[in-house]
């Protein structure tokens, strides 16, 4: 007995041609005749595949479409049936009402943007406009309060509702009193607060001295002086002496400048301040100049000290090659300290914020004049320039 075979269904490749040979505008019959299949089947494969295209070339959310930690519908249930039993609630008092097993409130606000169930008011909209005082109530009001500023908001009320038959809260009056308050005494202006912190490295050092240090081999109490960078806070001083006086401190300040190779914008002291007033000795020096005494020895003598450290500093640039050694070391540290004392007259006589970059400047200028090839690039502090180019 023979068997009829089967026929074979088409394969995919099969139905890909055909539906691209129709969507290609091919005739309908001769698809049908070349592919042997019926018009019907033909139409069902193109309806297929623009769905399936459609759905390929649609844009989706990137990641999971339900995320794994959503609540599933019967944790949900006893939320919703909360929310909608008290409207009024927040997400944070549907929480607590819950019991301690209940998620988030952010995600019970979630929750409740997903069944459309938005939090109601506890109180109804107005139905009516707020009932606004007229002008002759508020200057009866502002009248009795000034003419009796010791009674209360009550007391006041009570009398300009039986006495002048005019209906005010007492809590209108209450903000009335406090607005006049408010003008007669107004409140302190804020506090302007300087703040020393910097952004940059050693343009500000803090300087402390400590008392109670002990030299255990001498039993004598010394006193240690240090310098800290406010940008690094790392220390740029620190040594200890036997007394402290303003040599000391002059001392301390030239050896961190001159161990770092800067010059810092600022030096704050605590329990002092930033140097307000100037320099004290260019101060005391103008004040004693004429006056013979004790005072104005001790003034001279430091003075002659400090002219004498600008002196040595010059000599040792000079012995390591930064300065010319044909120019007088006391001629440079004269002019150095003279344009020193003329920026600080000009900044406390004037107030000019720039007088102490014009002598910085000068300085720069008298001893880049005299710097040799070596020493010319370490006086270069400003940031080098790039060269643009021009449209």
């Amino acid at each position: 007995m023979e068997t009829t075979p089967q026929p074979t269904r088409p394969t995919w490749e099969h139905r890909l041609q055909a539906v691209l040979a129709l969507l290609g505008g091919e005739p309908v019959p001769d698809v049908t005749a070349r592919f042997g299949m019926g018009r019907s089947i033909l139409y069902q494969w193109r309806h297929r595949a623009l769905t399936a295209l459609q759905g390929a070339l649609t844009d989706h959310r990137p990641g999971p479409q339900c995320p794994a930690n959503r609540l599933s519908p019967a944790q949900a249930q006893p939320l919703v049936e909360l929310a909608q039993r008290h409207p009024t609630w927040s997400a944070a008092q549907i929480h607590t009402k819950a019991g301690p097993t209940a998620p988030s409130p952010r995600t019970i606000q979630r929750l409740r943007h997903r069944y459309a169930l938005p939090r109601l008011p506890k109180r109804p909209a107005p139905c009516r406009p707020a009932r606004r005082l007229t002008r002759q109530v508020k200057q009866e009001a502002r009248r009795l309060i000034e003419a009796k500023p010791e009674l209360g908001p009550e007391r006041l009320a009570w009398e300009l509702q039986n006495v002048a038959h005019m209906q005010i809260s007492p809590a209108t009056l209450k903000r009335m009193k406090h607005a006049r308050q408010q003008i007669q005494t107004p409140p302190p202006p804020r506090s302007q607060w300087r703040f020393y912190e910097r952004h940059h490295p050693q343009s500000l050092w803090h300087g402390d001295c400590l008392e109670k240090v002990f030299d255990q081999a001498t039993g004598r109490q010394l006193y240690q002086v240090t310098l800290l960078d406010d940008y690094s806070r790392g220390y740029v001083f620190c040594d200890l002496f036997d007394f402290i006086d303003p040599r000391t401190t002059i001392a301390a300040l030239c050896a961190a400048m001159r161990q770092w190779q800067v010059i810092p914008k600022g030096v704050v002291f605590d329990q002092s301040g930033v140097f307000r007033g100037g320099c004290f000795f260019a101060a005391v020096a103008a004040e004693f100049d004429s006056r013979p005494g004790p005072v104005r020895d001790r003034i001279a003598e430091i003075m002659k000290e400090w002219l004498a450290t600008l002196r040595n500093l010059i000599v040792e640039a000079q012995n390591a090659g930064h300065l010319n050694k044909e120019i007088e070391a006391t001629q440079l540290a004269f002019e150095v300290n003279s344009l020193e004392l003329g920026a600080n007259w000009a900044f406390q006589l004037y107030g000019d914020p720039k007088a102490f970059k014009r002598a910085r400047e000068a300085i720069r200028e008298r001893l880049s004049r005299f710097a040799t090839s070596v020493g010319a690039p370490l006086l270069s502090t400003s940031k080098p320039r790039t060269n643009r180019a021009r449209a």
